[in-house]
């Protein structure tokens, strides 16, 4: 699939921009459910693990320990 459009960008930075404003317990989940996304094919790429800390630190929510330990 090729790189995403620009419009899917905006609605990405939209939502993104929505889940900022969410509660912390709602941020620390949709965190975790990302990084089980990321490391269901056993395998983190570098691009994935960038993605995950750039959320992570939009979020202000650590990346999860588990998706750190299988980026080494």
């Amino acid at each position: 699939r090729p790189i995403a459009a620009p419009e899917e960008f905006r609605h990405f930075e939209r939502a993104l921009g929505d889940l900022c404003n969410a509660s912390m317990p709602v941020r620390q989940r949709v965190l975790d459910a990302c990084a089980h996304c990321v490391a269901a094919d056993g395998t983190v790429s570098i691009e994935e693990m960038e993605l995950m800390r750039a959320i992570s630190a939009s979020f202000g929510v650590p990346v999860p320990p588990f998706l750190t330990i299988a980026s080494r």
